[in-house]
């Protein structure tokens, strides 16, 4: 089976940039990539915006310190076998063009891009697989992403939709394939 791990980010007013991106793989290739992301965060759970920022468990360390963490996590994404695939909206453009539109929308957006590419890589995976999608809690959304999900699982026009493994999950951060896609 293959493993899909999403996570959302966007900059801290949500006013610029919305973005969701996930790192798929074989099960071979997660338990390859586990062990080493793990021994170089030393039991730190990752978090990208509080490694750059020196906040949270990246306080204790020094900027420079966790310039290089963020550096060499980076190293051990890259040189893993896993794909990554994200989608991003320019949220000013958004609320400019669909100024009373829902402000989930563009979460909901790039989730879909996200599902639909990862559904088109475990079609064509040598061999064929299924899919199973774990993305990071987030209360506001998950409810409506997980049926979202489910539909996008059962187009029946769609070929991929049978290799998206029902139902979506949902993971804490402490799962590493959570923290590799924030």
């Amino acid at each position: 089976m293959l493993q899909v791990f999403g996570d959302e980010s966007h900059d801290p007013k949500s006013e610029r940039v919305f973005a969701v991106a996930a790192v798929f793989g074989t099960e071979e290739q997660w338990d390859a990539f586990r062990p080493p992301w793990t021994e170089r965060l030393a039991g730190r759970v990752f978090h990208a915006s509080d490694c750059e920022t020196d906040h949270g468990e990246f306080a204790s360390t020094t900027h420079a310190e966790n310039l290089q963490l963020y550096a060499d996590l980076t190293k051990l994404l890259a040189a893993s076998k896993l794909l990554g695939f994200g989608s991003a909206m320019d949220l000013a453009g958004y609320y400019e063009l669909f100024g009373g539109a829902p402000a989930d929308i563009p979460y909901y957006r790039c989730f879909r891009d996200v599902v639909w590419q990862c559904g088109k890589w475990a079609k064509w995976a040598i061999p064929a697989d299924t899919a199973e999608f774990h993305f990071d809690q987030r209360v506001e959304s998950d409810y409506n992403a997980s049926v979202l999900y489910g539909h996008i699982a059962s187009l029946p026009d769609w070929d991929c939709a049978k290799f998206l493994r029902t139902p979506l999950k949902t993971s804490s951060r402490a799962e590493v394939g959570i923290q590799a896609a924030d």
